[in-house]
């Protein structure tokens, strides 16, 4: 008995780069850190000031947003020599 059809894929680097770990260098970790440091800050001023529930849906956002912002910095690849 056969399985389904499955269509062969090209690799795509970004892809391949989107869903690759990346070991946080030292001076991203730095970054990393003063962005959480900044978006407790935020989520704090929220839940200070924004009627709940919508205080929990704006600190939800902004993990979300720290979340994009942590991949992008760890996806990010700085061209070599020969690319640039």
């Amino acid at each position: 008995m056969k399985g389904p059809k499955v269509e062969t894929v090209a690799l795509d680097p970004e892809i391949e780069n989107r869903f690759t770990y990346h070991a946080p260098t030292s001076a991203q970790v730095k970054v990393y850190k003063e962005l959480r440091e900044k978006a407790k800050e935020l989520a704090y001023l929220f839940k200070k000031h924004v009627p709940a529930p919508d205080a929990e849906g704006c600190i939800r956002g902004i993990q979300i947003a720290l979340m994009s912002a942590n991949a992008a910095i760890a996806c990010h690849v700085e061209p070599t020599a020969e690319e640039s």
